[in-house]
């Protein structure tokens, strides 16, 4: 099928959720009219080569072997890499069942995270990642990424209560963790608010800066959100049984980079990536220590009546 290089259009929309380090991860999912719900799950992360998620079919006498996209792939897989000219060209896995449409979504939400993600970063991931479309389970994230390929799980219960935007953001959160894996030379920040955060927070960019949703929409969301549940300082935060990664996150991602938007998230994953140790490369991607960031933001929820409990 192909995949034309353009902006989604405004009946696109999106959705999202990872695996980039260890713990309890809290998926945010925004769906159509103005709902959002949250998902708990526990964070994967697979060591090794990862696992053939194509559909399994057993064979029979007369049954010619099923081909899957991963057959015709090097094994091991090769880690994914950067390129500023070549595009992204993503693997499908589609389970059997998944409607058309959801399919050609997915697809056009891949290829829309591509080019938002190369305007914004300067590069593009290489050695195929691949995305599997689930459709086996009906509870748990809506996505998964472990570094190297993403999972959608469009068999979850929530994911028809999404809307075309929520969908989209959902592609495009995973695809911005294979970013941070790429740009970081496989490497993860040890900062967990800004893993889950930075990614929600570019994922919501992605869209905005399309069109398909207003900045103030997304904000008062994840307002709304870490109201509903009490949340703990920042410093803890993915450390506690109580985080809203994702809201709190991306709340604190929206106020660590102000108007420069997702340059600064790159630019901090690149100096993971050349051995700078992580304080290090926050000072010098965002221009101000962790210890600091960190307090200003526990002031600036206080005057919004959101402080940490």
């Amino acid at each position: 099928m192909p995949e034309p290089e353009s902006r989604l259009d405004e009946s696109m929309s999106r959705r999202r959720v990872l695996a980039l380090g260890g713990g309890a991860v809290l998926v945010a999912v925004g769906a159509s009219g103005g709902m959002i719900e949250w998902a708990r799950r526990e964070s994967v992360r697979r060591a090794g080569a990862p696992a053939t998620v194509a559909a399994t079919v057993t064979p029979t006498a007369t049954s010619t072997p099923v081909r899957t996209a991963e057959d015709d792939e090097p094994w091991p897989p090769q880690p994914l890499g950067l390129s500023t000219t070549v595009p992204t060209d993503f693997v499908f896995n589609v389970d059997p069942g998944v409607p058309e449409a959801e399919e050609r979504l997915m697809r056009e939400s891949a290829v829309f995270a591509r080019t938002y993600f190369r305007e914004k970063t300067g590069f593009y991931l290489t050695n195929r990642p691949r995305v599997h479309l689930d459709l086996a389970r009906t509870s748990g994230p809506i996505g998964e990424a472990n570094g190297r390929d993403i999972t959608l799980l469009l068999g979850n219960r929530v994911w028809p209560r999404l809307s075309r935007v929520d969908k989209i953001a959902v592609v495009c959160h995973e695809v911005f963790h294979l970013m941070q894996s790429g740009l970081a030379g496989g490497a993860s920040s040890p900062i967990l608010w800004l893993i889950e955060g930075a990614a929600e927070y570019a994922s919501q960019m992605a869209v905005i800066d399309a069109g398909l949703r207003a900045k103030s929409d997304f904000q008062m969301r994840a307002l709304r959100e870490v109201v509903a549940t009490p949340q703990p300082p920042l410093a803890i935060a993915g450390r506690s049984p109580n985080a809203t990664e994702y809201a709190l996150g991306a709340l604190a991602a929206d106020q660590l980079v102000g108007t420069r938007g997702v340059p600064p998230l790159a630019d901090y994953y690149r100096r993971l990536a050349d051995e700078t140790s992580p304080l290090a490369a926050f000072e010098a991607a965002f221009g101000e220590t962790r210890p600091a960031f960190e307090a200003r933001f526990e002031a600036w929820r206080t005057q919004r009546g959101i402080p940490a409990r």
